[in-house]
């Protein structure tokens, strides 16, 4: 059986035909990644989010202070105070730009469909927060919609189609 070096420079079809799982292409110096995310369920995109965390890490030195804005960083996650725990707690956001991500094969789709303005929604149709995502992306203007391999994705509201 090939190794994952062998599926370099492509993407596969969908594997055993189960929706939404899909051999991707990795960005250099990741292996490949098969993708189980499904855009309509309560999920999220895990793969994905694990490689944005893994290249900008929130740390716990970036925590805000109790009262006082929080500091910029460059961090993927951002620090949420949940008055429940009485704690900051990590959450990740709704949207990627990192269209690349997907393989080239997709990216090169999406980017040829939408240009560079353009994000990844991480967050499945059925996420308890997936309208609070909606309305940020609507509030920086912003609108939600779905296109290649079955993905949703944001754009400016006013893009001409």
């Amino acid at each position: 059986m090939p190794g994952p070096a062998s599926y370099q420079g492509r993407m596969s079809d969908i594997i055993g035909g189960t929706p939404g799982v899909r051999l991707q292409d990795a960005p250099p110096g990741h292996a490949p990644v098969a993708f189980d995310f499904d855009p309509e369920s309560d999920g999220y995109f895990y793969q994905i989010n694990d490689i944005l965390n893994a290249a900008n890490p929130l740390e716990d030195a970036t925590k805000p202070p109790r009262i006082g804005p929080p500091q910029p960083t460059t961090a993927n996650q951002s620090w949420v105070w949940h008055e429940d725990e009485q704690d900051y707690l990590k959450h990740s956001g709704s949207v990627t730009d990192k269209i690349e991500l997907l393989g080239p094969e997709l990216a090169s789709q999406v980017r040829q469909r939408y240009g560079d303005d353009v994000y990844l929604v991480l967050k499945g149709r059925g996420h308890e927060t997936y309208g609070l995502g909606v309305q940020g992306e609507e509030a920086r203007g912003y609108k939600i919609e779905k296109g290649p391999g079955g993905y949703y994705y944001s754009i400016p509201a006013t893009r001409k189609r």
